[in-house]
């Protein structure tokens, strides 16, 4: 015992119900003697929980128990011995202080805009930035060595649900919420967790991301909606021509009605006038049920989205001097999703390969479904044409918002598209791109309807 005089180390001894019945040296670990007769739980508070678990498995196993443990702010090398079935020798050693020095994260997490937490093991905030002392503590509380529990005890549970999860097993989490406005309202907040665990594997510290996505989210939907609005013109483009040609048959028609005098004659082109007129109605109500917003995710069979799509664009196409072919496989499973946004995807990728066929071409679109790895059901569409290609230095940045190579171009287009489909679960990417042409696919999950 000699040899641990004035030694930072810890040795001690605990009894049944781990209290401290001995201390032979204080070291860092205590700090001083008087902790006899006090429980683990007594003298370190909530970050004790893992040297209590560690206790209690060394009594019961009669194994010794040896590991990383963080500890106020510290990381600790312990020792549990068992003495018998009744004691154990407890030796502590400081291992490491956090992962980096404290004072120089505190002084990174300043330098960030997003909001910033270190919580230990227990759930005790130890390191905080000024982001997010504003949203969590408004009122000017201070929020440092504050147990996360005893934080948020005011707040509803569901928003940070994700981080007290994370504390419970130490995993991962992303999770997108909305969370009330000191100012008024609400914002729209993503918090990620990121657990640090010691050498045993156990939780020791967990990060705690939190980035207010209101404003990107905003900018986004005014994105998405300039872009509607492009596609919008485009198929208005597609419609006046699909209407102006009957419009000039129905003044044909009346004329010549107007010229016959005998009944017959003059029914036979006001006949003529009306089925023109029909002609017309049909047009624009394939038009409404084509862009007519989802207020909400709906079953949707995807071939009728194809078919409803290739209908009003047909005549352009045709009219470039593009063939089309449709392969679409049957008793495709109903999707789960927003009808008027995965039609603006497919008219986008329709127009984008009539553009890259300026000499007219091919335009298949397919539609199909495969089971994953994991056994879940995906619909798969294809858009192929037979164009110019995309090079090889503008394939990495297609999905880019504002990156176009046409001098019309917007540029957000296929950002958009992107967006809409990682919206939807899932994913669209370049299947095939060469000087004989492009092809992109769609994968979308098969979701059930909540």
């Amino acid at each position: 015992m000699a040899a641990l005089a004035d030694s930072a180390a810890t040795l001690a001894e605990l009894d049944a119900t781990l209290r401290y019945t001995a201390i032979y040296n204080s070291g860092r670990f205590l700090a001083s003697l008087h902790s006899v007769g006090q429980t683990l739980l007594t003298v370190h508070g909530p970050d004790a929980a893992p040297l209590v678990e560690r206790a209690a498995q060394a009594l019961a196993t009669g194994v010794a128990q040896d590991g990383r443990l963080a500890l106020n702010g510290r990381i600790w090398q312990v020792r549990l011995t068992p003495l018998g079935s009744q004691r154990l020798m407890l030796l502590a050693t400081e291992a490491a202080p956090l992962p980096s020095d404290l004072e120089l994260l505190s002084t990174l997490f300043e330098g960030l805009h997003d909001g910033l937490l270190l919580l230990n093991a227990a759930g005790q905030i130890r390191l905080v930035n000024a982001a997010a002392t504003v949203l969590l503590a408004p009122n000017d509380e201070v929020l440092l060595r504050r147990t996360w529990a005893g934080l948020h005890a005011t707040w509803p549970a569901q928003p940070f649900i994700s981080i007290d999860q994370s504390l419970a097993d130490g995993q991962v989490r992303h999770a997108r919420v909305q969370i009330p406005n000191p100012l008024g309202g609400e914002r729209i907040y993503d918090i990620r967790t990121m657990p640090l665990h010691d050498a045993e594997g156990h939780l020791a510290w967990l990060l705690v991301h939190l980035r207010d996505m209101t404003e990107p989210l905003w900018f986004a939907a005014q994105m998405r909606q300039h872009e509607r609005l492009l596609a919008t013109g485009r198929l208005a483009s597609v419609v006046a021509h699909e209407v102006n040609s009957p419009l000039q048959s129905i003044e044909t028609c009346l004329h010549m009605a107007g010229r016959m005098s005998a009944d017959s004659d003059r029914e036979r082109y006001l006949r003529l006038a009306r089925e023109e007129i029909k002609r017309i109605s049909v047009t624009l109500r394939q038009l409404l049920d084509l862009y007519r917003p989802s207020a909400a995710p709906m079953q949707i069979n995807i071939n009728t989205l194809i078919e409803r799509v290739f209908l009003l664009t047909e005549p352009t196409l045709r009219r470039r001097a593009i063939q089309i072919q449709c392969n679409l496989t049957d008793n495709l499973p109903m999707l789960i999703g927003r009808a008027d946004e995965l039609i603006q995807v497919l008219i986008n990728l329709v127009f984008n390969a009539m553009q890259a066929m300026p000499k007219g071409g091919r335009l298949v679109m397919s539609s199909d479904w495969v089971a994953d790895a994991q056994g879940q059901l995906q619909i798969i569409i294809r858009v192929c044409d037979n164009g110019l290609g995309i090079t090889p230095d503008n394939l990495p940045h297609i999905f880019e918002p504002f990156f176009t190579t046409r001098p019309d171009g917007t540029g957000l287009g296929l950002a958009i598209c992107q967006q809409i489909i990682t919206d939807h679960s899932g994913q669209i990417l370049v299947e095939r791109s060469s000087e004989e042409g492009t092809c992109f696919r769609v994968e979308l999950p098969v979701q059930e309807l909540q």
